[in-house]
């Protein structure tokens, strides 16, 4: 759908590029639709993709090429003033945060829209990395509210790209896509069939998976470091297999990680050819620095272990092997409440 008028002004308008925001606002979106409000949803690139796997309507607000964050800055000025107009009348509005774009559409929004804005923080984490936290930062010094997936946070806060906390207030949902969790449970239960995909010489050996990043602190640093220790730490691994699992944006920006393995094939890392779900289904450990799958995981009973440029080769070598840790329940882990609609809709109505 392209970026038209709404002919009846919204309860709700949510906001989004990228795609864990995206499956949220699915989820979210659905819940005040089915109690009678009147939501509309602005989407583009990956999130566009995954509100459509959804089911759910969304105003492509960006159709054409190329990604909104490649644009010049006067080209995304001019497009956070036309979404600006277009959603005036609607009461309250929910952004993604992780993209600059959304910083200048808060700056926007606060000169001319009198309704409520809401950053929505869909990390369970309090800090994540120094450019999602950035973002929140500056989002929030627009004025803007955030809206926490994870319910904890209401209470904790959240940290800037300084690590020091944000002074911004917020209102936690406790909202997480449980049904992922059951998706990876049942894929567990399909391992053998999963293998089978996978050449047979590469099935002989330990097999783990690295969700990646999308981002220019994950290109630029942490990817290269985890290169550079596979480097180091080739011999240790002669057993080992990791399959590197690309964020859905990474191709579209220049498939910087994918070309570095393609490049090094003397070392244990490959690019897989699974989906995410089995990839760690079939993973001794799955590692990652900066995703909320892993919190996925770990509640599907994952072993997982975090990397990145602080990791030493002994490091690497540790996170290989599997966590006995205590099991941690979705209310601990990610601030998850059985009662997130009813939350929800308190927010949008009261």
């Amino acid at each position: 759908m392209m970026l038209c008028q709404p002919l009846l002004a919204a309860d709700v308008t949510f906001i989004a590029l990228h795609p864990n925001p995206g499956q949220h606002f699915a989820s979210l979106a659905q819940t005040l639709r089915d109690r009678g409000l009147k939501v509309d949803v602005y989407a583009s690139e990956k999130a566009l993709e995954v509100l459509n796997r959804y089911g759910v309507e969304a105003i492509n607000f960006h159709p054409t090429a190329p990604l909104i964050h490649t644009l010049e800055p006067e080209q995304q000025q001019k497009l956070a003033n036309t979404i600006v107009t277009k959603c005036a009348s609607s009461k309250h509005i929910v952004t993604d945060i992780g993209e600059g774009f959304f910083t200048l559409l808060h700056q926007a929004l606060e000169k001319e829209y009198q309704g409520r804005r809401w950053a929505y923080y869909d990390n369970p984490q309090s800090y994540v990395n120094s450019i999602y936290s950035k973002l929140a930062g500056d989002i929030a010094k627009t004025g803007a509210r955030f809206l926490f997936a994870n319910a904890a946070l209401e209470e904790s806060g959240v940290r800037d790209e300084h690590q020091l906390p944000i002074p911004a207030t917020g209102i936690g949902i406790g909202f997480f896509p449980m049904e992922d969790v059951a998706s990876l449970q049942q894929a567990k239960w399909e391992r053998e069939a999963i293998l089978n995909k996978l050449p047979e010489d590469w099935r002989k050996r330990r097999l783990f998976i690295y969700v990646g990043a999308a981002n220019e602190e994950y290109y630029q640093s942490t990817f290269p470091h985890i290169m550079a220790l596979l480097a180091q730490t080739q011999e240790a691994l002669a057993d080992c297999l990791i399959l590197l699992q690309q964020h859905p944006r990474a191709q579209q920006e220049g498939d910087r990680d994918g070309q570095l393995v393609d490049a090094n094939t003397h070392l244990p890392i490959k690019r897989s050819p699974l989906s995410t779900f089995e990839g760690a289904a079939i993973s001794e450990v799955m590692l990652y620095s900066d995703t909320t799958f892993a919190m996925r995981a770990e509640l599907a009973g994952i072993s997982i272990s975090k990397i990145d440029q602080s990791t030493s080769p002994e490091g690497l070598i540790q996170a290989l092997k599997k966590n006995a840790t205590t099991p941690r329940t979705a209310e601990e882990l990610v601030g998850y409440r059985p009662d997130w609609h009813q939350r929800l809709i308190d927010i949008f109505t009261e």
